[in-house]
């Protein structure tokens, strides 16, 4: 089985480096995965939801779903989110069993993304080597032919738009079409109802992973994401700004890691010795390190 594998790289600070390497278990880095609610674009979730709202009667025209009590369209008037698609949103929304995620960069050396994730430039990026688990295929969206569930994945997120024939949106073509088969035929109202629902919130979650507002595009962001339904699993901490953020924890194997990228400080040089010494310590002293290439004068 060949695995797509595509290199992203996690922005962080040294601190949060170092407590990655003192927490390693079963020669695994501990990473905390956020809720996505919770993330710094504070229309994460509500705009892809409202993106493929605005789609469904297109992808209800070209899948030919002709009756209208089997339409998610008919849930509101005209398109409008108001409306049983606003109160499952809700209730997605006041759930923790939405998405949990870890956010890498497809840029290694990004000035503004060492100014808002690491530490001002006091920080590294951590290159992992990992699976990239979305098909060339345009009527696929997961290929499980190449895929190893074991290990950890990610997903290209798409900036502004659910546009059509994007995979994003041929995935959401893909749920409706087989929604659509398991109800054909169905007339209890309420299995119609409870079936329609269990869609929404299938695609409303994947919206919510893959679209962000087109503001930050400058990430090139690719996401590890997981869903938790064991509330055990469920941990909270407190961010620098004081808000409590509920996480999870996902093991992403130390193997996966091929280089470190030093952020541009003043300190770099004495920042690379540091991390070499303590990557020796580790035994890990086969991880590339390399300085940031950007001219930045931090004071």
């Amino acid at each position: 089985m060949k695995i797509e594998m595509q290199n992203v790289y996690h922005y962080t600070s040294l601190e949060i480096f170092f407590k990655l390497l003192d927490g390693i278990k079963d020669d695994s880095f501990i990473f905390y995965a956020s809720r996505i609610s919770e993330l710094n674009d504070k229309s994460e979730l509500l705009l892809g939801f409202k993106k493929f709202w605005r789609l469904l009667p297109t992808i209800e025209k070209e899948l030919e779903i002709d009756k209208k009590e089997y339409r998610l369209s008919s849930l509101s008037n005209n398109g409008d989110f108001n409306g049983l698609p606003q109160i499952i949103y809700n209730r997605l929304i006041n759930s923790q069993h939405i998405p949990f995620v870890i956010s890498f960069s497809n840029d290694k050396d990004s000035l503004p993304m060492w100014s808002l994730y690491g530490n001002s430039g006091y920080g590294v990026a951590l290159g992992f080597n990992i699976q990239f688990n979305i098909s060339k295929n345009q009527s696929r969206f997961f290929d499980m032919t190449k895929f190893d569930p074991s290990r950890p994945c990610s997903v290209r997120v798409s900036y502004g738009g659910l546009t059509k024939n994007s995979i994003i949106y041929n995935y959401v073509k893909l749920l409706y079409s087989m929604y659509y088969n398991r109800i054909n035929g169905i007339k209890d109202e309420k299995k119609i109802i409870k079936k329609q629902i269990e869609l929404v919130e299938d695609i409303g979650i994947t919206a919510s992973v893959l679209l962000k507002h087109q503001s930050f595009s400058f990430e090139k962001e690719s996401r590890y994401y997981c869903k938790v339904y064991d509330d055990n699993l469920i941990k909270f901490r407190i961010n620098s700004k004081g808000n409590i953020i509920p996480y999870t924890e996902v093991k992403i194997p130390i193997s996966m890691l091929k280089k470190i990228v030093i952020g541009p400080c003043r300190d770099i040089n004495n920042i690379n010795d540091i991390i070499s010494f303590r990557l020796k310590q580790k035994k890990l002293g086969n991880i590339k390190i390399v300085n940031s290439n950007i001219p930045f004068r931090d004071f």
